[in-house]
């Protein structure tokens, strides 16, 4: 696969991949982060039934994260076997797998907004 490949002007894959990695682990160390924060804000039964759902939104969100890195890895290596059956060279993406992909972004992004705007809340 080749990875320095432009797929949008000025975007090669390795760029694209190194973003998605970024965020990821951006993300990650967040969740760490508002999970210290909130774990100290429990003192009693009480408080947790409050604030263990908020956790388990940022696992949830996690979890869609790497569900999205991974399709997003899968369409590549996707698009480098087509090339090589083909012998040629090929487009990356086709409009459904875009389509697709588009899809999986816009279904988790809007959620992560809602839990930004909960965690400021608390």
């Amino acid at each position: 696969m080749d990875l320095e490949k432009e797929i949008f002007k000025g975007k090669k894959i390795s760029d694209i991949v190194k973003e998605v990695y970024d965020k990821h682990k951006n993300q990650e160390n967040r969740i760490l982060g508002e999970i210290e924060r909130l774990s100290e804000l429990i003192s009693s039964p009480g408080d947790a039934i409050i604030i263990v759902p908020l956790l388990k939104g940022f696992f949830d969100s996690s979890l869609k994260n790497d569900e999205v890195l991974m399709k997003i890895l899968q369409l590549f290596q996707k698009a480098a076997e087509k090339t090589q059956a083909e012998g040629g060279d090929s487009s990356i993406l086709s409009e459904k797998d875009i389509a697709q992909l588009f899809s999986e972004v816009n279904s988790i992004f809007p959620k992560e907004k809602e839990e930004a705007k909960l965690i400021d809340n608390v």
